[in-house]
């Protein structure tokens, strides 16, 4: 899924940037001067330092600042590209990894489904335990959390992500890709700040999951960067994941409560019934994409 929004700060994000997009940048050339540390020993630093003229000292410490500030914009310039990553579209060599990761969750989903099935047919004649219950409400959140088996992608995020675009699809009819955009026109301004800022929260943990990466770089001084740039990945991948069910519930409702309001703007006719909106969103969402070169349907006009 590629949600395209307005790009547009607010006071408090920008407050946000300063652990959003700085923090991470010192921390990761803090990390590797600790490491350079480690390998030399301060002594050196200091001696480096002290055969430097006074401007040379200025000149490095106004580098330094610079080269933060760079990092900090250049590795920001690749959150939407990393998330696209992480949620497994990937290029081409990659395609056998992808299918063999696709076929584990495939096998992975038919069990869910089997079990899901089998409590479901105990529920219904009331003789699940207590504990047998607590499980068929796991399985069936896994379920929700995951697409069809011919939309599964090879990571946990892609398959939430895509899980969240498949249920408004399957109940609607719409594209949430084709027709955010234009629902974002009209929403509430208090809605939009707070879809706006989960969507921002995905952006700032993949530049997270990127800066662990890169912290690997300092190996070449110690072994123990490995160790911090492990876990940095770990833990911001697994609160990755947890936005990313935030993020789905919050697109999810967005069509469950303002769809119609789309529907009026663009004068498409309303349905009537769940069997008619699909149809008529699946058109809407044609008519978006590509326009529609025919008399039907008719606008609605009524106020």
């Amino acid at each position: 899924m590629s949600i395209q929004l307005p790009s547009t700060l607010n006071s408090r994000q920008n407050q946000r940037w300063l652990t959003t997009l700085f923090m991470p940048a010192i921390l990761f050339w803090v990390g590797g001067l600790v490491a350079f540390i480690d390998r030399f020993g301060f002594d050196t630093l200091v001696a480096l330092l002290n055969k430097q003229s006074v401007i040379a000292q200025i000149i490095i410490l106004f580098a330094t600042f610079l080269t933060i500030l760079a990092s900090a914009f250049f590795v920001q310039s690749f959150d939407s590209k990393v998330l696209y990553f992480l949620q497994g579209y990937w290029p081409n060599y990659l395609q056998p990894l992808h299918r063999t990761l696709v076929r584990r969750h495939k096998k992975r989903r038919y069990e869910i489904e089997h079990a899901f099935q089998v409590l479901a047919r105990r529920s219904m004649e009331g003789n699940l335990s207590p504990i047998e219950r607590t499980f068929f409400v796991q399985i069936d959140t896994k379920l929700q959390k995951s697409p069809p088996v011919q939309d599964l992608m090879p990571t946990q995020l892609g398959n939430i992500m895509k899980s969240a675009e498949h249920r408004i699809v399957s109940k609607y009819g719409l594209d949430a890709s084709i027709c955010l955009p234009r629902l974002w026109l009209i929403l509430p301004e208090t809605v939009r700040q707070t879809f706006q800022e989960t969507r921002f929260n995905l952006n700032d943990i993949a530049r997270v999951w990127l800066w662990g990466i890169l912290f690997n770089v300092w190996v070449m001084f110690s072994a123990w960067p490995l160790i911090i740039g492990f876990l940095v990945t770990l833990f911001s991948y697994s609160h990755l994941l947890e936005v990313a069910g935030e993020f789905g519930s919050l697109l999810e409702s967005l069509f469950d409560v303002y769809r119609i309001d789309l529907y009026k703007h663009i004068r498409w006719p309303l349905p009537r019934n769940p069997e008619e909106e699909r149809k008529l969103g699946s058109a809407l969402t044609q008519y978006f994409w590509r326009g529609v070169a025919s008399s039907h349907p008719d606008f609605n006009y009524e106020s």
